[in-house]
């Protein structure tokens, strides 16, 4: 399972992050702004990790 620091580091250049039209879409209805999926890299926590679940 990635961690938050791997994930940071994988998104390290945020002008390189790609969002889908239909997670634009989505993000839109919900009132999140591409700065707030950033912040979120930036400043996110782990809050509960499930290791024998599969995406």
């Amino acid at each position: 399972m990635i961690t938050i620091d791997e994930l940071i580091s994988l998104c390290a250049d945020y002008g390189n992050i790609i969002i889908s039209q239909h997670a634009f879409a989505r993000l839109r209805e919900r009132g999140i702004t591409t700065d707030d999926v950033i912040a979120g890299l930036r400043n996110g926590e782990i809050l509960e990790q499930y290791p024998s679940d599969y995406p």
